[in-house]
Parts: C-alpha cells; sequence; structure tokens
C-alpha cells in the first residue's frame, strides 16, 4: 500500500469520530499496442484509483493509486517502453497549470480523462463519478498525449539510466519501425496487475525516499543538479 493511500486510511481508522465519510474506487486497464518490424507488441496493466473524504486535519478527498507501472517489451533485445504511475509532467507544473504537456491524466490519475470520455460533467461530485467508473466498460482509444509519463532504460537493471519517451515520437527513442498500433483504456473488475518487480529487480531494493539516481532529495526542472532518474522514484513504478 502506498504512503499516501497508508495515510488516509490510517487517518479513517484513528479519527473515525472526527468524520471520515464517503468512499470510493474503481480500476482502469491501459492497453498499449505498437507496431514493430516483427509484428504487434501488445501489453495492459490494472490499476485502481481510490477517493476518500476526511475532515480532520483538514476537509478534503485525497486520491490514491494503487498497481504498477504498465511494462511493454518490444522484443528483439530492445528497450522497453513503460508507462508509469506519474503525470504526463512534473507535479509542480500540473498544478500550477503551465506545462503545454499538461493533460486530463492529471495527479497520477485518468478519472478526468475517463470522466471525458463517459461525457461526465467537469462540476459533477467525484463521488458519483467514482460510483459511476466501478461499472466496466467497453474500452475507448486514447492518442498518445493522453498518456501518462513514459519511460524507458537504456539498462533496466540500472535505475540511473531511465530515459523519457515522447509519446508524439517514440521512434526517436526506440528506432525506425517502431510506432502505435492502438492506446485504450477501459474500467474494470479484473485483478490489480502484479510483479513488475521481475522485470525491473532494483524495486525492491532502492527505499521509497529514493530517487532511482540514489539520492533523496528531488529536484525541480531547470534546477542545475536535475536529471530524469532524480524526478522518479520507485512510487512512479509500484504502489501497493
Amino acid at each position: 500500500m502506498s504512503r499516501p493511500r497508508q495515510f488516509a486510511v490510517l487517518l479513517c481508522a484513528t479519527l473515525a469520530l472526527a468524520g471520515c465519510g464517503r468512499s470510493g474506487s474503481y480500476r482502469y486497464k491501459l492497453t498499449l499496442s505498437v507496431d514493430t518490424p516483427e509484428g504487434v507488441k501488445t501489453g495492459s496493466s490494472v490499476s485502481e484509483v481510490t477517493i476518500r473524504e476526511i475532515f480532520f486535519p483538514v476537509n478534503g478527498a485525497p486520491v490514491t493509486v494503487s498497481g504498477e507501472a504498465l511494462y511493454l517489451d518490444l522484443g528483439l533485445g530492445r528497450r522497453p517502453l513503460i508507462a508509469l504511475l506519474h503525470d504526463p509532467c512534473p507535479h509542480y507544473a500540473c498544478w500550477e497549470r503551465r506545462n503545454p504537456l499538461v493533460s486530463l491524466w492529471s495527479f497520477d490519475s485518468p478519472t478526468y480523462l475517463l470522466a471525458k470520455l463517459n461525457g461526465y460533467k467537469a462540476s459533477g461530485d467525484l463521488f458519483d463519478l467514482f460510483a459511476t467508473l466501478r461499472n466496466p466498460r467497453e474500452p475507448a482509444e486514447l492518442q498518445p498525449t493522453d498518456l501518462p509519463l513514459l519511460a524507458t532504460f537504456e539498462d533496466v537493471n540500472d535505475p540511473n539510466r531511465v530515459l523519457r519517451v515522447d509519446p508524439n515520437d517514440i521512434a526517436a527513442t526506440f528506432g525506425n519501425g517502431i510506432q502505435w498500433r492502438k492506446i485504450t483504456i477501459e474500467t474494470t473488475n479484473e485483478p490489480i496487475t502484479i510483479g513488475i518487480e521481475k522485470k525491473l529487480p532494483w524495486l525492491t531494493k532502492l527505499t521509497s525516499a529514493q530517487r532511482l539516481d540514489g539520492g533523496i532529495i528531488g529536484y525541480f526542472e531547470g534546477h542545475a543538479n536535475y536529471t530524469f532518474a532524480n524526478s522518479l522514484q520507485t512510487y512512479d513504478f509500484r504502489r501497493n
């Protein structure tokens, strides 16, 4: 269970008399299909999004995500394509709405994206939306700009060698002949995906406080010490 979710659960358990209110959750399945010279490669991952209303120490309804990144093996020794549990832009930029990469995949969740796909009004109640999204729906096709942050590794055994992938030009990272075939998302009752640590073994070695470069301090883009590896944590690949 992720730290934010642990906090929300513990807070509700210990402060029940102070008022933990409504809650809701839904699961979504993201599927990526990519054309390669050898044929189509397809992978998917199921995650769960939860919302809980709290009244103490402040009023709010934190949203948390459980699951793992989508790991797609492109074959022939190529680098893997990985869709992270992370917004497509740095969190501070998403909050301030100043980054052109800001999409409806916000705060590590596709909730607003699914709301749009399902014709749900932005002014509607989030708890009602979560209740609606609990019902499985047919896959909806997405555009590359609808995706969460994409990454790969020059060496999957070395977390510091992570690279950012441009969703609009995946061939720039993976080579000629590599292009999108189809991207879909759907709400589902399927089990949450597990097992990514078998593909990225360093996930079990880094602490939750460490960045992929081994540091414990994260720097914003533009800072002299910023690197893409420094901007990511194990939390972006796996949340229980």
